[in-house]
């Protein structure tokens, strides 16, 4: 008996160049996010595979009751309003993130200039209620407050040194 194996080319969704089409938006309440995935402007959630029955199959299960009493100027006012929720949920993870790697900068910054000088490595609270002083002192409170984030603890202090060092 022989036996023949027929090497077989997988199907890759990736190789089907499926295309979004924007009407989708309107009829389905989807997008395309930003990793070229198809988004649920309501619930969020990303479907895998861009097939328009994926898309009205979500529609349909989840969404429909909901958002069917909407059509013509109603459905669009709907879906931009949703697509400007979306996009300030966004904004707002966005400006965590930058905030929080602008205190981690503040921190190395001053740890270098603590290292530089041969200053004691508690001096770091000291640099930081100054600047917060004198942020208030010119009325820049919301400045005041980013100083508020940065950590310059004597532990935090000596870490940001030996992380340079060992750069």
């Amino acid at each position: 008996m022989v036996c023949l194996i027929m090497s077989v080319k997988k199907r890759k969704i990736d190789d089907e160049n499926r295309t979004f089409n924007t009407s989708w938006e309107n009829d389905y309440l989807f997008i395309i996010n930003k990793q070229k995935k198809s988004q649920c402007l309501v619930c969020l959630s990303v479907i895998a595979v861009l097939k328009e029955y994926n898309l009205k199959r979500h529609y349909m299960t989840n969404h429909l009751s909901k958002y069917e009493k909407y059509i013509g100027d109603a459905r669009d006012s709907v879906v931009i309003d949703l697509k400007r929720k979306l996009q300030s949920q966004q904004n707002v993870m966005t400006k965590a993130t930058t905030s929080q790697q602008s205190s981690l900068l503040a921190s190395y910054i001053i740890s270098n200039e603590i290292a530089k000088s041969k200053k004691s490595l508690s001096d770091g609270e000291f640099v930081k209620n100054c600047a917060i002083k004198m942020a208030k002192s010119i009325n820049e409170n919301k400045i005041a407050s980013e100083f508020e984030k940065i950590s310059p603890s004597r532990r935090t202090v000596t870490r940001r040194i030996a992380d340079t060092i060992y750069i």
